[in-house]
């Protein structure tokens, strides 16, 4: 079937058609291309003869490919109202696009669809950076309070403790003191990359920063012998030291570690907090794997603050 826009309908919508500020394509029932403006032709990057009897479906996501052929399915029938549908699609230069389109059954004895878009992709990759900031530190890169909290109270719906480590830097007010606020901030970037490697070595493990020199470790499902494991894991991501302005710097740390179920967020994180600070009065060392409720105890690197 072909659409010849400029004798199906008035000369003056076809030169709408074909200059409007928006996308529009014409397809057969199936999703073959039939026609595409001139707005829809410089969006995605492909010239119209290219276009033309392409299958919409081509290139799709899995997801969306399911979604495009339910929308067809749904104009086939006579009298079928509007659909609205949302795909990606790739540019002729590579880089990919979102577009939201309005799709409508023309009547007739040799029914198509017509499909009028509108560009999102800036939109969403907006929505994409704030809800980004939104659950992330923006010095450290790592998730945030809230994020953290979100995925705790996930955790829990779950069957099985959750364990979190509560890391507090020591004595970080010298290397503010010593450095200034950008020195001290290096040291905080420093202790986030290293502990973000001990998340990604680990499948489930979240680190966030709480503020100010705490982070935390969220452990789903988490186990004695994990939780352990864990402690370790971020007492040997404190054991070299930090170079700032080309001096290395030790650092150390007291983490308060909880193991519990039936609980919220906010009081498995006051848990965790009330714990480190027993262990900064205490000087506790790393203890034997036990099945305490919640235990606590100190990470030291070697040497002194330099």
């Amino acid at each position: 079937m072909t659409i010849d826009v400029g004798t199906d309908v008035d000369s003056r919508i076809a030169g709408a058609f074909w200059h409007a500020a928006v996308p529009i394509g014409i397809a057969d029932l199936d999703g073959n291309v039939l026609e595409a403006n001139d707005a829809a032709v410089e969006l995605i990057g492909i010239p119209a003869d290219r276009m033309i009897g392409t299958s919409v479906l081509v290139g799709q996501a899995p997801d969306e490919r399911r979604a495009t052929e339910q929308v067809l399915e749904s104009l086939r029938a006579p009298g079928a109202g509007p659909a609205a549908l949302t795909t990606r699609f790739r540019r002729a230069d590579g880089t990919v696009g979102v577009v939201h389109w309005s799709v409508t059954r023309a009547p007739g004895d040799d029914p198509y669809v017509v499909a009028v878009g509108h560009d999102v992709t800036m939109h969403r990759r907006t929505e994409q950076a704030l809800r980004y900031q939104a659950q992330h530190d923006e010095l450290t890169g790592l998730p945030n309070r809230r994020r953290l909290a979100d995925a705790i109270d996930s955790a829990l719906g779950h069957a099985g403790p959750i364990g979190l480590c509560y890391l507090d830097l020591d004595d970080f007010k010298a290397v503010n003191d010593r450095f200034g606020h950008r020195g001290g901030d290096d040291v905080l970037v420093a202790v986030g990359r290293r502990l973000r490697a001990v998340a990604d070595a680990r499948p489930g493990l979240i680190v966030a920063r709480m503020g100010g020199d705490e982070f935390v470790a969220l452990l789903p499902q988490a186990t004695d012998d994990s939780l352990t494991a864990t402690t370790t894991a971020m007492a040997n991501a404190l054991a070299d030291p930090v170079a700032v302005r080309g001096v290395p710097v030790r650092v150390t740390g007291t983490v308060g570690a909880v193991l519990a179920t039936g609980t919220n967020a906010g009081e498995l994180l006051a848990e965790a907090d009330t714990r480190m600070y027993e262990a900064k009065r205490t000087h506790r060392g790393i203890p034997k794997p036990c099945a305490a409720a919640a235990r606590a105890w100190r990470l030291r690197a070697a040497g002194p603050l330099r």
